[in-house]
């Protein structure tokens, strides 16, 4: 996993997505925190870098390879190389007229598979570094197929998870009460991720009842290949040499 923590592995994300942004006619720029990785061991397995080091024992007088130290103050700090590099991006594509969106899990922790990394998404917000914020991703099933992508190995120690509700409040008490007063004077449009869950439509209309919410966002893939969702598999046979069903974005 790459580490934030170095200037240049920011530089070099952003210098990518730059240039792949500069040769077609985007309007924006989406970055998922979605990973489908296998999870670590343990959630605060990694993140150890030099830089990331070095900046704690400056910030705590803490040597983190070398004795216990305050893994809450740990988890901001590599959480605060989240914001760097969204900060950094922001800059960039602000440049070049583009918006940016960022997806990730519901709550306040990056979660499986990438650990307890602090998401300060209040701070995104309330600087105005995302124009969109797309909240409830879940990395441990496809969106398209729906299938588990890590079934055997989820990882230790997550002090929020989306897999059994770890830390989490229902969703709907965690827009009301956390979300909506963060969004209410905010230039950032709130949206949720409805991709891993069956339709309901009382459902979807109650989260749009919501006044944080701008609206709410699905797999393409599920609604133009029916077929292929129910059989469990996306080739419905070969016919010369290509697949008969229909990818979509």
């Amino acid at each position: 996993m790459v580490s934030l923590s170095y200037p240049d592995a920011r530089r070099a994300l952003i210098d990518r997505w730059a240039g792949l942004m500069a040769s077609a006619a985007f309007d924006g720029l989406f970055v998922c925190f979605r990973s489908q990785s296998r999870p670590a061991q343990e959630a605060d397995q990694f993140g150890f870098n030099e830089p990331a080091r070095a900046d704690f024992q400056v910030r705590h007088d803490v040597d983190v390879s070398s004795g216990e130290f305050d893994r809450a103050a740990w988890r901001d700090l590599l959480g605060g190389y989240v914001t760097m590099l969204l900060a950094e991006l922001h800059e960039t594509l602000r440049q070049g007229g583009w918006r940016l969106g960022v997806g990730v899990a519901r709550g306040d922790v990056l979660g499986p598979p990438l650990g307890n990394t602090t998401l300060h998404w209040r701070d995104w917000v309330t600087r105005g570094l995302v124009d969109h914020l797309v909240i409830d991703q879940n990395s441990c099933q496809c969106p398209s197929m729906w299938h588990r992508l890590w079934p055997m190995h989820q990882g230790t120690g997550y002090v929020r998870s989306y897999l059994d509700g770890t830390g989490l409040p229902p969703l709907a008490e965690h827009l009301s009460a956390t979300y909506g007063p963060v969004m209410r004077d905010s230039t950032t449009r709130l949206f949720v991720a409805r991709q891993w869950h069956p339709r309901s439509e009382t459902g979807e209309r109650d989260l749009l009842r919501d006044p944080s919410v701008a609206g709410l966002v699905f797999s393409s893939f599920r609604h133009d290949n029916a077929a292929a969702i129910a059989r469990g598999d996306w080739r419905a046979g070969v016919q010369g040499g290509r697949p008969l069903v229909r990818p979509s974005g």
